[in-house]
């Protein structure tokens, strides 16, 4: 029986070193992600021409 509850505990360790690795690397990815300040006009709108990049996201995802 206490074999079980050490492989549990082992489990559960390896478990949460698993989420605390994943959670670093999406960090990792998010300080790596660009980033764009887009000026709107006072209709929301943005100007296409300057801002190409922005507007294919926008569109094509």
């Amino acid at each position: 029986m206490q074999e079980n509850q050490e492989s549990s505990k082992l489990s559960k360790r390896n478990e949460s070193e698993m989420i605390f690795k994943k959670k670093l690397d999406w960090n990792q990815l998010l300080n790596h992600t660009p980033e764009e300040t887009i000026t709107l006009d006072e209709n929301g709108n943005y100007d296409i021409k300057k801002y190409p990049e922005f507007h294919d996201w926008m569109i094509n995802g």
